[in-house]
């Protein structure tokens, strides 16, 4: 009986040989990555989805309409366009709202283009429109001072009507625990952007802090 560990030379492998049996450790080690990783799902509505153009946002949340910001050293300035939040902070910084104009049309929104943020402070199916989004950089913009308190018209079917909050209010409990925090605003074009502390705190229930 020959000896497994024998070094004595034998008939070599044909480059034939050689060539199928590479192509059988490919096929293995396909099959292997297939049970391991299990089968790729295919995006919402069967296609890949669409790239995204270029100062298109999808994922910002109209919070509400008819916005007022009355300033700390007098006076307001309002914006009749739609309220804007990127929870995500993807499209746009999540420590700032962004105030103007949006498309007036709207479609059915596709399950991959919203987030759970969207459905849970709407609390009804979101539908899609498009904006042509202004810079992130404040460069350019009009610094126009700090806000007090601000004024708005929520949008959605979780809690509708006319709202205001009182930044860094002294009897807020938030403001007890984190203290006071200021609120920017800023002006370009018919855009206003509300710039809040980076941990700012914004959710179903509207502004909580500061």
């Amino acid at each position: 009986m020959a000896d497994l560990t024998t070094t004595q030379p034998g008939p070599g492998l044909t480059i034939g040989q050689v060539g199928a049996l590479g192509l059988v450790g490919v096929c293995l080690a396909g099959i292997a990555w297939l049970l391991i990783t299990g089968p790729k799902k295919n995006p919402a509505g069967g296609s890949p989805e669409p790239r995204r153009k270029r100062g298109k946002a999808r994922s910002l949340i109209q919070k509400g309409r008819n916005v007022e910001f009355l300033m700390k050293e007098g006076g307001s300035f309002r914006c009749k366009g739609s309220m804007m939040h990127d929870p995500s902070g993807r499209y746009w910084p999540k420590a700032s709202v962004l105030c103007g104009p949006l498309s007036a049309s709207a479609r059915k929104a596709i399950r991959y283009e919203v987030t759970g943020e969207a459905h849970h402070y709407l609390n009804r199916e979101p539908r899609m429109t498009e904006v042509d989004t202004p810079p992130r950089s404040l460069k350019g913009w009009e610094y126009l001072g700090e806000v007090v308190e601000i004024r708005y018209t929520r949008t959605g079917n979780r809690r509708p009507g006319r709202y205001f909050h009182e930044f860094s209010k002294k009897t807020a409990l938030t403001t007890l625990v984190k203290g006071k925090g200021k609120a920017r605003l800023y002006r370009l074009g018919r855009w206003y952007r509300l710039d809040l502390p980076v941990d700012a705190i914004l959710d179903t229930r509207g502004f909580v802090w500061p």
